[in-house]
Parts: structure tokens; C-alpha cells; sequence
């Protein structure tokens, strides 16, 4: 258990999310009436309407995987990620120009753009045909490059996996698919 919840994992996953700008924890509202009303102890709510600019939890795991991939890369542990646009550009060139990949019918594909921008990197996000347009405005207006793919969800993860694997990109998916467990976990 020790290797998948090591000691320090929580100082670990919290320190690069301290680094984003206008980072705040998520916060917490106790709903005292209701739990009293059903017999708890107490219930608390997340409020996710207030995370960055996205309004999403989702930009969480996003940032995360790409923060492990670009930490690993340059074989460091303790990256701080606010960087200039100078900072921008020799990350760029010490990442070989990375290009971060996902499948998305919204949120995790928003947070994937908008991370890879606030980097200076870039990213491709591939949509099954039917996702609604103003998902896929949200996702461009992050500085997003959407290809629609004809299918659906699972139709847009196996194309963006064959497609990274012949083009070189970085998938960041939010689901395991094809064995592939180390970003998802």
C-alpha cells in the first residue's frame, strides 16, 4: 500500500497546486439543517463554481498529470510552475516542445488546454461528434486546437491514444483505457 499512498503523497500532490496562480482551496459548506434532518453527524458540500477560471474540479487532475510528466522530464521534484514568458520558452525547448493530448466531451479537456497555455505549451483535444458546441467554444476559448471525432467518447480515446502514439504526444487521459494506468491514477 506503501507505494501507492506513500508518507508524503499529500505534501506531494498539494505543494504544485500551491504554485498555479489564483489558486485557492476548494471551499466547504456544512449543510447543518439537512444533516440533522436525516440523522448524520454532520455533511459537507465541495463548491467547484469558483475553481480558477474553469469552474471545474477537473483542471485538478489535469495539471497534476501534466505537472508529473513535465517534473519527470526535466528530473525534478520540486518545480515551481508561475514562470515567465521567457521561463515559457526554455521550457519549451528543454521538454522537446511537448504536445499534451486528450479525449474529452468537456471539463477534463478544458483543463488540459488551459494548463498547457499557462505554460506556454501546447495541446490537442480531440470530441466525439455529438458534443454540444458551447463545450467545444469553452475548450477553444482556453486557446484550444478541437478535432471532432466521428463517434463517440470512446471512439475519440481510441483515436487520440493511435494518433499520439504515431505523432508523439503526451495523452493526459482522465480514464485508463487500453492498460494504460500511471496517468489516470
Amino acid at each position: 500500500m506503501a507505494d501507492i499512498f506513500p508518507p508524503d503523497l499529500s505534501r506531494r500532490i498539494r505543494d504544485p497546486y500551491r504554485q498555479i496562480q489564483d489558486f485557492k482551496p476548494t471551499p466547504l459548506f456544512r449543510l447543518s439543517n439537512l444533516s440533522r434532518a436525516i440523522g448524520l453527524e454532520d455533511i459537507w458540500v465541495k463548491d467547484e463554481s469558483q475553481r480558477l477560471s474553469l469552474k471545474s474540479f477537473k483542471i485538478m487532475g489535469a495539471s497534476y498529470a501534466m505537472y508529473q510528466f513535465i517534473a519527470g522530464r526535466l528530473g525534478v521534484r520540486d518545480w515551481s510552475l508561475p514562470i515567465s514568458d521567457r521561463d515559457k520558452i526554455d521550457l519549451r525547448k528543454r521538454l522537446d516542445d511537448p504536445v499534451f493530448a486528450a479525449a474529452t466531451d468537456g471539463n477534463h479537456g478544458k483543463a488540459v488546454e488551459w494548463f498547457a497555455k499557462c505554460l506556454g505549451l501546447r495541446s490537442i483535444i480531440y470530441v466525439p461528434g455529438g458534443t454540444t458546441q458551447a463545450r467545444i467554444d469553452a475548450i477553444e476559448a482556453c486557446g484550444g486546437n478541437v478535432i471532432i471525432v466521428d463517434g463517440t467518447y470512446d471512439d475519440s480515446v481510441r483515436k487520440i491514444n493511435r494518433d499520439a502514439a504515431f505523432s508523439g504526444w503526451h495523452v493526459i487521459s482522465d480514464t485508463s483505457s487500453g492498460g494504460e494506468q500511471k496517468c489516470p491514477r
